[in-house]
């Protein structure tokens, strides 16, 4: 096993959650290092999709958008004082 897969299963290892509780954290959020919620890819087109849902036709633009809308899109934005996140439509735990 290389050296780099045994820091990776030992980074796993101290920092994966178990059943007796939680991954170890700080106890607190760190705002300013927070990933930008959008992912971007060097070299791919970018291009808007339709909003809209036709059940009863094949798979299109309009449903693919749709459907990602639906289940992975943005439901809200929330702020207090500067900071401004935003909240998804697919459940997470947060980490």
């Amino acid at each position: 096993m290389s050296e780099a897969i045994k820091q990776v299963r030992a980074y796993h290892e101290l920092t994966k959650h178990r059943l007796s509780g939680y991954a170890p954290a700080p106890g607190f959020l760190d705002w300013d290092s927070q990933p930008n919620p959008f992912r971007t890819y060097e070299g791919v087109s970018k291009f808007d999709l339709p909003f809209g849902l036709d059940f009863s036709s094949d798979w299109s633009l309009t449903n693919i958008g749709a459907f990602l809308e639906l289940s992975m899109g943005l439901s809200a934005w929330k702020s207090i004082g500067p900071d401004r996140w935003a909240l998804r439509t697919n459940p997470s735990s947060g980490n």
